[in-house]
């Protein structure tokens, strides 16, 4: 036969729990979409500024976690023109408009401060 007995309670955990609910995750991520875009919006070359004007982001936080997505909504036709831009690709005439890395350096420059945010609100629990 096993027993199991237990002394204490449950506060300490209650507590933490708790304090995990309120955690302000969405304002901390939100904050670093908002900066990043303004990046992307500003270094995205410019032949008409419809992709420079197209960049969004969204946040979303349920009981797994939070996602934060950066995306550019200008399209032509399937294909994502922040994409071509980025990478390069072939015109209709058959010649190759070479990449240009923008984006990489900009989610370098931001992603460590999203990161110390996040560590931040998460320590103060």
């Amino acid at each position: 036969m096993i027993k199991i007995t237990h002394k204490g309670d449950f506060s300490k955990m209650n507590k933490f729990l708790s304090s995990a609910q309120k955690l302000q995750m969405k304002d901390v991520l939100d904050r670093g979409g908002q900066r990043i875009v303004a990046s992307l919006t500003a270094i995205t070359p410019k032949l008409t500024g419809l992709t420079s004007s197209k960049w969004g982001y969204g946040v979303k936080v349920n009981s797994k976690g939070a996602i934060l997505t950066i995306y550019n909504s200008n399209q032509t036709g399937k294909t994502n023109v922040a994409i071509l831009i980025q990478y390069g690709h072939l015109t209709r005439s058959g010649s190759y408009v070479v990449g240009r890395d923008f984006i990489n350096p900009i989610l370098e420059l931001h992603i460590p401060k999203i990161i110390e945010d996040v560590w931040k609100e998460v320590s103060n629990i």
